[in-house]
């Protein structure tokens, strides 16, 4: 009971932070896409003034912008994930070390019920093995009787 407790209480706590991170994530985007949008805004507002040297200055530095902008997000991203691998290792590491015993038994416990279960199954193929054999000799002995009753 304790066992599944620490489990459910785990688990409870991954989704948590699952969502809070996703929720920053999804946030941080937005504001990545919202600065996209004015630089092509300035963008498409220079085109409007059709000045070519103004237009073509306008055109590569919004392209400069967007690509800086995907590195960072690409970047965030997989500092998310590496955060989000880290942080779960350490909660696996410091609840290994400080429930060594609990987890010793969770798994012994795990295992002894696994084995009740294989112990269960070769008993009931044991039992329908013997009941087969004792049906053979049941109806050799009939066929034997109904032989020499002739």
């Amino acid at each position: 009971d304790c066992s599944a407790m620490l489990r459910l209480c785990f688990m409870t706590w991954l989704d948590i932070v699952d969502e809070t991170r996703k929720e920053k994530a999804i946030a941080h985007r937005q504001n990545m896409k919202s600065a996209q949008l004015r630089n092509f805004e300035k963008t498409l507002g220079t085109m409007a003034a059709s000045n070519n040297e103004v237009l073509l200055r306008t055109i590569f530095t919004s392209m400069l912008m967007t690509a800086r902008d995907a590195k960072k997000e690409r970047d965030e991203i997989l500092r998310e994930r590496a955060l989000k691998s880290e942080a779960a290792m350490q909660s696996l590491r410091r609840m290994c070390n400080n429930n060594e015993h609990v987890v010793l038994r969770v798994a012994v416990g795990d295992w002894y019920q696994v084995l009740q279960v294989k112990r269960k199954e070769a008993m009931e193929n044991e039992v329908k093995r013997l009941k087969a054999m004792h049906l053979q000799q049941t109806l050799g002995a009939l066929g034997s009787l109904a032989a020499s009753s002739d």
